[in-house]
């Protein structure tokens, strides 16, 4: 199994697959590289398609982990220059576009050659200025709530979170979502709760308007987390993003019509 050592001593896990541009997949909270294997497979056709569990999931989990976005962000970093790769496309799904964020914010765009964005908000935290983070109407009380419910009982959090994830289609999916359901299980919720609350004090809306590369927005017109005026807000302030809203799809769009996404990844990466 490919895995890297960071500069902390973290043994970080990677996949690498295919040859040509470099497409970097960041998963979300609580998922893993394997949330992105349809895209694996299909896209390192054409393309060098990486994969990676980021520190406190899947593979790369460790015992007392407490990680914040910005850990997150330096570990991409590392992975590029592991592999030597001078330049990418970032595809940051939920929690992943904070970390792609993040990333901008602290290292600057010269290794980013496009970024798409899967299903996210530039802030999570609602109040009555801001309406478009998660679910229209989560306030610094209900992230509190939130943080509870997930250090009292993570078993009972991810089987209410599952079905968020996902649209009907998704969600009727049996395989599908028995499988999801079993890698949530697997978490350990002191490094989610971590997490969640690094999360919950990001904000890049700020940051937006100075990502001038190549952009795409990219979420599931029946997404239960964000809604299409989130959307068009990241595709209005990033200067050079196009939007695609992909119908009958939740949060997880790629893994609920991943031939759609995929085409409309590689049509990106090859129009840049």
């Amino acid at each position: 199994m490919p895995f890297m050592t960071c500069p902390d001593g973290l043994s970080l896990f990677f996949e690498d697959k295919g040859e040509g541009t470099a497409i970097v997949f960041v998963h979300g909270w609580s998922a893993h590289h394997g949330f992105f294997r349809e895209q694996s497979s299909a896209l390192s056709q054409s393309f060098r398609v990486i994969t990676l569990d980021q520190r406190g999931h899947g593979s790369s989990r460790a015992p007392e982990q407490r990680p914040q976005i910005e850990d997150l962000s330096a570990d991409l970093l590392s992975l590029l220059d592991h592999l030597k790769i001078e330049q990418c496309v970032l595809v940051g799904w939920s929690m992943g576009a904070l970390v792609c964020w993040d990333f901008i914010a602290r290292y600057g765009l010269d290794r980013i050659g496009g970024l798409a964005v899967v299903d996210m908000t530039p802030r999570l935290i609602c109040d009555d200025e801001w309406t478009l983070g998660l679910r229209g109407s989560f306030t610094a009380e209900h992230n509190r709530q939130t943080l509870q419910r997930m250090s009292d009982d993570w078993p009972t959090y991810a089987r209410h979170m599952a079905p968020n994830l996902f649209g009907q289609k998704g969600r009727s999916n049996e395989a599908l979502f028995d499988w999801t359901l079993q890698q949530l299980l697997q978490n350990d919720p002191d490094t989610l709760a971590s997490l969640w609350q690094s999360m919950a004090q990001c904000d890049f809306r700020d940051l937006l308007p100075r990502i001038t590369c190549p952009a795409m927005v990219i979420h599931g017109s029946e997404s239960a987390l964000y809604n299409a005026p989130t959307a068009a807000f990241l595709a209005d302030r990033m200067p050079k993003a196009t939007r695609h809203e992909m119908a009958g799809c939740g949060h997880a769009p790629h893994m609920e019509n991943p031939g759609e996404f995929n085409q409309v990844i590689s049509d990106f990466v090859t129009a840049r």
